[in-house]
This record gives C-alpha cells, sequence and structure tokens, in this order.
C-alpha cells in the first residue's frame, strides 16, 4: 500500500475539516464534554489558525490514494513541538500507518516534544508509550497533569 504524508494545502481544509469531525466523534466515546454545535458538527476553532500562524503544521495521510489519517503539529516554544491532535480512521489502525505517520513527524520536526494525551484513553496512551519508547530510545519522561486527567511524555528525538 503506497502511503503518503503531506503538509494540508489551504485547498485540502474541507478535507482535514471532515476528518476531524470523525475525529471528534470517536473521542465523544471519552471525551464527555465533546458536543455538537447547533448544525449537528463538531467544531474546531483553531483549524483556520493552521494557515495562518507559522507555529501550526496540519498534515495528511494517505494510504492507497485514500485519505486516513492527519496529525496536528505545533512548535509550542522554539524546537519544542507538541501533537495538538492525531487520528487514523479506525479501518486503517493496527496496520502501522500511525507509526509511519509520526515517524515522518519526527523526521520533519527535530527537537523537544510534549505529547499528551486524556487519562481514560488507554489505547492512545498504549500507542504513543510505543511510539516514544522507539523513538526516545526509552529516554523519556512521562507525567500526570491537569489533575490526573492528562498524560504527558516529554523527550527529544
Amino acid at each position: 500500500m503506497e502511503v503518503e504524508i503531506f503538509l494540508a494545502p489551504i485547498e485540502k481544509r474541507h478535507v482535514l475539516q471532515n476528518m476531524i469531525g470523525l475525529y471528534l466523534y470517536d473521542m465523544s466515546e471519552i471525551d464527555n464534554e465533546l458536543e455538537l454545535n447547533d448544525d449537528g458538527l463538531y467544531d474546531n476553532p483553531w483549524l483556520d489558525s493552521y494557515w495562518k500562524e507559522a507555529e501550526r503544521h496540519p498534515y495528511l495521510l494517505t494510504a492507497g490514494g485514500k485519505y486516513v489519517g492527519f496529525v496536528l503539529v505545533r512548535e509550542i516554544r522554539p524546537n519544542v513541538f507538541s501533537v495538538a491532535e492525531f487520528f487514523i480512521m479506525r479501518k486503517y489502525r493496527k496496520l502501522g500507518l500511525g507509526s509511519v505517520l509520526m515517524s515522518k513527524m519526527f523526521e520533519f520536526h527535530k527537537g523537544k516534544w510534549e505529547i499528551s494525551t486524556l487519562a481514560s484513553n488507554t489505547s492512545s496512551q498504549h500507542f504513543w508509550r510505543k511510539i516514544i519508547k522507539n523513538t526516545s530510545h526509552g529516554e523519556y519522561q512521562e507525567y500526570s497533569i491537569y489533575n490526573g486527567k492528562r498524560i504527558e511524555w516529554s523527550f527529544c528525538n
């Protein structure tokens, strides 16, 4: 399966918006604060800033010519990066595509990384621990943040 990872041009904003809706729908199972807006959609008020602010980087992932995922990367301080949102469509999970996507992100953005997830999202924790352990060669820190609501990992690549 041919995989392509690319910085999403503004012309693909609608693709990212649609996929964010799927992502937030999945997340609503874990995050009970997520609600639909009056149009029956999930909002991402930060989406447009990914084409306006140099510190934000929207990437799309295709496999076999089909859109299968995305990652929104932020440079929160000089040479310090975070994953704002990360998503692989359900039917494409467990195929290694998330690992491929993040390997490219670590290649594109060198420095310190701070990645967090909801403490209640155990499948996300499993994914991130595996990726981070491999990327950092076991040299990372793990913290509980926001009164135990989130887990954060910090490491350099």
